[in-house]
Parts: structure tokens; sequence; C-alpha cells
């Protein structure tokens, strides 16, 4: 049903074409490289754009699968996956809520707790990590990020 679970291509979309995301456009812009992800092919040439300049700043990492490292757009997103892109582009765009010493390459450790960053910081809780990210949830996540509350 279409207030399920977020996919990743929702997710993404929504991340990197929000009118408010105008601290990242510059970035998003500036970069033109060719998407990697094995599953490129599932890609509208948009999405393609906003995926690559993603996986091309650290924001997406992608899923290591007997394909190779995929984005699988259509596969929902997690709890924790979103809180993690979400505190890269906190980190990309310099907001407080990640604190000013910390990188985007850091949060590739699987020790950095997202979830915990951002129920720290009040944007978000979840006591299932890895429970599909619902869209009201998602809506939350990006006004938070977006909308600077917090």
């Amino acid at each position: 049903p279409p207030w399920s679970g977020t996919t990743n291509r929702d997710w993404m979309n929504s991340t990197t074409s929000a009118p408010s995301a105008v601290r990242l456009s510059a970035n998003i812009s500036a970069k033109t490289g060719a998407c990697s992800f094995a599953d490129s092919g599932d890609f509208t040439p948009y999405e393609s754009k906003y995926i690559s300049a993603a996986e091309e700043l650290g924001i997406a990492i992608g899923t290591d699968t007997e394909s190779g490292r995929c984005f699988l757009p259509d596969n929902c997103i997690t709890d924790e996956e979103a809180a993690l892109i979400v505190c890269r582009i906190a980190a990309l765009s310099g907001m407080d809520m990640v604190g000013s010493d910390v990188s985007v390459a850091v949060m590739e450790n699987d020790e950095y707790d997202a979830l915990a960053v951002l129920a720290s910081s009040g944007v978000f809780t979840s006591s299932t990590p890895q429970a599909e990210l619902s869209r009201s949830d998602t809506v939350e996540m990006l006004y938070a990020l977006f909308c600077g509350r917090k």
C-alpha cells in the first residue's frame, strides 16, 4: 500500500530533490560521474544523476550482493539506514547535530550509531533499527533535516 515502507528510490528522490536541499545542491550539481552500482541499469536517467551524486559524496554506499555493490532502489530502507544517510547529509552540510569533527568516512564504521545521534539531537528515535522506515517517519526525518528542527 502507498502508506507502507519507504523504498531506497523514494528516500533518495526525497533527500536529493527536496526544495530545501539547497545546502547540498552545489555538491550534487558538481558531481557528474557515472554511477558504479551494479544495478544502475534499474535507475531512470533522472534518478541516476542523484544516486550517482549521493554515491560520489558518500551519502549512499549500497549493499554488497552476489551481483556486486547495489543500490537496490525498490527495497525498503530501514530506520538505521535512513538515520545514517541523514547523519551523512548533516555532516556534509556542516550541521551541528553530528559534531564538527565527524566526517562521512567515520560513518562507514559499524560502531557509528546514527540512530543515537538523531535521538540525542531530538530528530528521530527508533527502538527497532532494522524496521522498515515508514512514510510518516520519512517526513519527520526530512522535515528535521531540511527545516532545521534541532
